[in-house]
């Protein structure tokens, strides 16, 4: 639009009609003085980006917050919902914050998930997506060993007896560690 009108302008003075002259360049003095242009936008909110932490199949309160706009109200809303939890309805906390309950869905892979809400004040343009970071802890290790108890019987001195052992990592996190055996007990070469 001031394009067109600069076009008109540049036209008007050179064929010098005055009249067609006067009105483009006011509008023109008028858009650039005031900034005001047909393509302005009302203000976005401003909200704050958030992370937490959760266990594994476990639940978190996530506080969204966007700047306080003198005691209005402001209204928020999920954009887009996390893939690996679920979401519970948002509770106002206050004129500017809200808080959600956030359920881990228990899956091992991947170790993050996220979600994007934005926030409204009145008479304001709704602000863009604004992340939520979630980061999932697994579980620490747990070892199970099978049997948990072995009994060998009465043995003759010298006479061999063996059995196997199952030794597994319940837990979320690799487990590493030495495993020490009883006098008189060996292990296969390279287990």
């Amino acid at each position: 639009m001031v394009l067109s009108a600069r076009f008109r302008i540049l036209r008007n003075l050179v064929t010098g009609n005055p009249i067609r002259l006067f009105f483009p360049l006011a509008i023109l003095l008028l858009f650039q003085v005031s900034g005001w242009s047909a393509e302005q936008q009302v203000k976005p909110t401003f909200v704050k980006e958030t992370s937490v932490q959760v266990e594994r199949g476990g639940e978190v309160k996530i506080v969204m917050e966007a700047i306080p706009d003198y005691g209005n109200q402001i209204l928020f809303e999920i954009q887009k919902a996390p893939l690996h939890g679920h979401l519970s309805e948002l509770t106002p906390l206050s004129d500017h914050q809200v808080s959600v309950l956030y359920q881990h869905d228990g899956s091992r892979m991947p170790l993050s998930d996220e979600f994007l809400f934005r926030a409204q004040s009145p008479g304001r343009a709704k602000s863009p997506g604004t992340r939520a970071q979630i980061t999932v802890i697994p579980p620490p290790p747990l070892l199970q060993i099978e049997p948990k108890e072995i009994d060998f019987g009465a043995h003759f001195l010298g006479e061999k007896s063996q059995t196997n052992l199952k030794i597994r990592n319940l837990g979320g996190m690799k487990a590493s560690g030495r495993l020490t055996l009883p006098s008189g007990c060996t292990a296969p070469d390279g287990d």
